[in-house]
Parts: C-alpha cells; structure tokens; sequence
C-alpha cells in the first residue's frame, strides 16, 4: 500500500507481512527507512526510490518468500516503470 506522510512529506509504503524473519539485521543505509509494526503484521518503507541493486542486497537477507514478496512491492512501488504501466492501464 501507499501513503504520504504529510507532517514529514515522504512516501510511506507498506506491505503484508506476517512476521520478520528472524536474524534480519537490516544495512545502515536503509535502518532509519525501514521498520516492522508487529501488532499491524506490516513491513513499512518510508522513501521513494530504491535501485535494483538495493533490492536485491535487502532480498539477499532472507530467503522467505513472504518476506521476499513484500520487498519486491516496495520496489515495484518505488520504480518509474511501475507508474507508467499502471498509467497505461488506466488510460
């Protein structure tokens, strides 16, 4: 899902997750953008962009598939390609 946070003006994504995997530890570079609400069961990424190589280094730290699922949305959601597509489709 998508938000904007209005009183900090940033894009607040946020995917389904039932639980973190255990032992993540996410990089320096994202730990301030990242975070897990357990009693919501939500990943939440708080940015706008995210090149491929940060996706697959945050994949590289669990192999869970739901895990991997939600940050392949947050992704998919931070991604020119994405917009135009969606675009495309509602013309």
């Amino acid at each position: 899902m998508l938000g904007f946070d209005l009183q900090e003006k940033h894009f607040v994504y946020s995917a389904e997750l039932e639980r973190l995997p255990e032992g993540i530890q996410f990089p320096v570079w994202i730990e301030r953008r990242i975070s897990y609400d357990s009693a919501k069961k939500t990943l939440i990424l708080k940015d706008f962009s995210m090149a491929s190589t940060r996706r697959d280094e945050l994949l590289r730290l669990s192999d869970e598939p739901s895990y991997q699922k939600a940050i392949n949305e947050f992704y998919n959601w931070c991604t020119w390609d994405y917009w135009f597509s969606a675009m495309q489709r509602w013309a």
